[in-house]
């Protein structure tokens, strides 16, 4: 009967693993689609879902220090413009390619008083957002 126990619980132990290293690899194939990135990103944001933005970002401060901007506008959104309705109501309003590591996405929505311009650069083959300027 032991020795069934630990059968079974290695047997969880390692689909969860297997899960774990298929949910990590999904996430970072997002990220090597620069639409993909640049819409996970503008819908995380919209949700206030800071934490699944956080990681798309570029790493520098002024990206930092234009998410807490965006946090704290958050907070003073009324609720119904933070459905999941008014949320996927955000359109694209220019997706610019610059060259192959550099594209340009402006994209509004109701919540914004005017568009957001956000630019999207490659590094290592992944693809990560520079949100230097929020309104």
């Amino acid at each position: 009967m032991t020795f069934k126990k630990i059968t079974i619980s290695a047997i969880l132990f390692i689909c969860i693993a297997i899960f774990s290293r298929c949910h990590s690899d999904e996430s970072q194939l997002d990220q090597k689609n620069p639409m993909e990135t640049g819409r996970r990103f503008v819908e995380n944001l919209l949700k206030g879902d800071f934490a699944s933005v956080k990681p798309i970002l570029s790493s520098n401060e002024t990206n930092y220090s234009s998410l807490n901007s965006f946090t704290l506008f958050y907070a003073s959104v009324s609720p119904e413009l933070k459905s999941e309705n008014a949320i996927r109501s955000w359109k694209m309003e220019k997706w610019e390619e610059k060259d192959e590591t550099n594209i340009t996405m402006i994209v509004n929505h109701e919540m914004l008083s005017q568009p957001l311009e956000l630019s999207l650069k490659k590094t290592d083959g992944i693809w990560f957002i520079n949100f230097t300027h929020f309104p």
